[in-house]
Order: structure tokens, then sequence, then C-alpha cells
């Protein structure tokens, strides 16, 4: 909302004009410091994963028996490992590069997905109402009942661990809390007197729906698609630490977890490292989601 600042005559008699200042614009960057360094941090880490044969050090899956369990040279420790070896002797810096490859890939790539599924269902709902907004909204309700973790188990005991798999299967999950938004922003939308007018001039369908719903709603759509991201990487953590995620000797972060459990006393860096890795990246997700929360809160600070 815009504030309209009356400049008077002379005399101080009746205004000659009134000057209205430009809108701010919206910052491309976050002011606050933390959320400066979440994105910074996740750049990084979408970089390396990407670059990760050119980055990484060491092969992730070479095993170097000799040097098992070799603490990290960044704390002191020999055999040339910034964040030491596990209990093969492969490197940790390494393998959280690359593990990060998977867990980024399953993040982003199921969030998406999700995201569009989720978003065109719930736009529809929304529009068309009636008996398709029924079946939609019901099919979410259900879903919703069943519990995650027993859904994926089922999954991946008849079609195997595999990467595709968990993507699948987090997609065909992740778009419920999109669907819901979508659904209830369009209700909104649709209500308004812009959009009435919309229609009273012949604008019917996907036209509609493209130039002047989806622009509305975009906003609260990215700032879930963020925490959905950040959920995707803790389940995905989460099943590969429990052996249903994508199987070895391919390096994620919550397997490194799984066969760390033997050595949490003797050997601390081992889950120290994909512990650390996971904390800090959800982490920085969450941060970013809560600066894109304000950024496009009307109300907000910007």
């Amino acid at each position: 909302m815009s504030t309209v600042l009356t400049v008077p005559g002379p005399g101080g008699t009746e205004p000659d004009a009134e000057v209205v200042p430009a809108p701010r614009r919206r910052r491309l960057l976050p002011r606050h410091f933390g959320a400066r360094i979440a994105l910074g941090f996740l750049i990084v880490g979408v970089l390396a994963a990407i670059f990760a044969p050119a980055v990484a050090p060491f092969d992730p899956n070479e095993q170097v028996l000799l040097n098992r369990l070799a603490a990290p040279s960044l704390f002191g420790g020999e055999g040339g490992h910034l964040l030491g070896t596990d209990e093969l002797g492969r490197d940790l810096l390494s393998r959280a590069i690359y593990g990060g490859r998977v867990s980024f890939t399953v993040g982003f790539v199921a969030a998406t997905f999700a995201g569009l599924l989720g978003t065109v269902l719930g736009v529809v709902a929304g529009y068309y109402r009636g008996i398709v907004e029924s079946v939609i909204m019901r099919t979410v309700d259900i879903l919703t009942a069943f519990p995650f973790l027993i859904v994926a188990l089922a999954v991946v005991a008849v079609f195997g661990a595999k990467l595709s798999v968990l993507i699948i299967v987090l997609v065909l999950w992740e778009w419920v809390p999109f669907t819901r938004l979508a659904h209830a922003k369009t209700l909104n939308v649709v209500s308004t007197d812009y959009f009435r007018a919309a229609v009273a001039i012949g604008r019917r369908g996907v036209g509609i729906l493209a130039r002047h719903v989806l622009p509305n709603i975009a906003g609260p759509l990215i700032v879930v698609w963020t925490f959905v991201v950040a959920r995707s990487i803790v389940i995905e953590s989460s099943l590969s630490f429990l052996g249903l995620g994508v199987p070895p000797p391919t390096a994620t972060w919550g397997g490194m977890l799984s066969a760390s459990r033997g050595y949490l006393d003797t050997a601390w860096w081992i889950p120290l490292v994909p512990g650390v890795a996971i904390t800090l990246v959800v982490l920085s997700v969450n941060v970013v989601g809560d600066w894109l929360s304000e950024r496009w809160d009307p109300h907000g600070r910007r």
C-alpha cells in the first residue's frame, strides 16, 4: 500500500499536486545476514554435488584398508584425509560430496514434480468445482490418512530400492500440500472483482488460469516448495538409514549414518560428517524458505 504525499500550494492554501512515491521493488537477495549465508551455502553445496568428480579429492568408493578409521587431518590426523576415513578406508569428504548428489537430486526433483502435479490439481479443483473438486480433495484426504513410511516400505518391497522408485514415491506423496494450498488460493482468486471482470470479457479455461490465477498464487507455492525440498531430503536420508534408499556402494548421507552406528565411541568423525551435512542443508533450506515467506507476504518486510 503506497502513501500519498500532498504538496501544499503557494501560501499554504490549496494543494497543487499529489506525489505518489514509486512502489518498492522486491529485493533479489535477502537483507538478513543468516539468509544470505544459507543461500550461499546451498549454492556451494549444489555446485559441489554437480561437479563432484572435479571437486572430490578421492574416489568415494575406493577402499584403502591401511587407512581405515583415519582421524581427520583438519584436527591433526594423519593420512591426508581432511575429514577422515570410514571403517573401509574411504574418504569421508568425497563420500559426503557424492552423497549430496543423491540428496539434492531427490529433494529438488521430487519437490518440483510434486509441486507441478499438486498445483495443477489444486487449481483445477478450485476453478471447476463440482465433482472434479470433490474427487481431487477426497483423494487428498485419503492420502493424508496413510502413514508415509508404511507406504514406502510396501513400494520398495515390490519394486526394489532404487533412486527412481524413491523419487516417484515422494512425488506421489508430496503433491498433497501443494494441492491444498493451490485449491485454497484459487478459491480466493476466483472470488475477486478482477477475476469476475476477466470472465465478463470472455476469458475462459487454461488462458484465464495461466494469466489471472497462477501468477497470484505462485508466491506461497514457491515457499511450500522450499520446505518440501527439505522434507524430501530428510525422508531420503531416513529411508537410506533404514536400508530402503539407494543401495550401496552409492554414497548417501543416510547410508553413511547407518554404517557408522558401531563407531560412535571410537571414530566420532564418521557419523559427524553426514549428520552435519544433513543438518546444515535442511537448516539452510528452511532459512531460505522463511526469507521467501517474508518476501512474498504482502504485509511483511521486503
